[in-house]
C-alpha cells in the first residue's frame, strides 16, 4: 500500500528541494512543469495535474527521495544509461560524462558496479534523469 503522505506533493517537493539545495526554477525543470502548475501545485491545488502529470511527477519524487536512501536510484541510472542513452542514443561514456558534469571514471565505475565519490554519485543521478527526460523530449 502507498504511503499516506506520497500525494502530497508540496511537501515532497519541499523536501527534495531542501535535500539537495534546489531552487524553484530547477525543481520545475527536473519536475516538467510550468511556472503556474509548479506554483499552484506548492500551495496544495493538485487539480491543476492530469493523471499522467501526477503520475511522472509521483516517479520522479521517488526517484530523488531514493537518493542516499538506498541503492535504487543508482541502478535507475545504470539502467537509463545501458539501455538508453548507450543503447538507443549511441552515446559514450565521455559523452554521457560530459552532459552530466562528472568525470568519465564515474559513468565507467557505476556501469562496472564499482564505489563512486558521494557527490560525483548526485551529480550522476540528477543529470541523468535530467538527460533522460531531456533527450526524451526531442524524440
Amino acid at each position: 500500500m502507498a504511503k499516506a503522505n506520497e500525494k502530497n506533493y508540496a511537501e515532497r517537493i519541499q523536501n527534495v528541494s531542501n535535500k539537495y539545495e534546489l531552487d524553484d526554477k530547477q525543481l520545475r525543470k527536473l519536475l516538467n512543469l510550468s511556472k503556474e502548475k509548479y506554483e499552484l501545485l506548492l500551495h496544495g491545488n493538485q487539480g491543476v495535474l492530469t493523471d499522467v502529470q501526477r503520475n511522472e511527477i509521483g516517479k520522479r519524487l521517488n526517484y530523488f527521495e531514493a537518493i542516499g536512501e538506498n541503492k535504487d536510484a543508482l541502478k535507475y541510472s545504470k539502467y537509463y544509461i545501458e539501455k538508453t542513452l548507450k543503447k538507443e542514443y549511441n552515446l559514450t561514456n565521455k559523452s554521457i560524462a560530459k552532459l552530466c558534469n562528472v568525470k568519465k571514471k564515474t559513468v565507467k565505475n557505476l556501469l562496472n558496479n564499482k564505489k563512486i565519490d558521494r557527490k560525483e554519485e548526485r551529480n550522476l543521478i540528477l543529470n541523468i534523469l535530467q538527460l533522460y527526460e531531456t533527450l526524451k523530449s526531442v524524440n
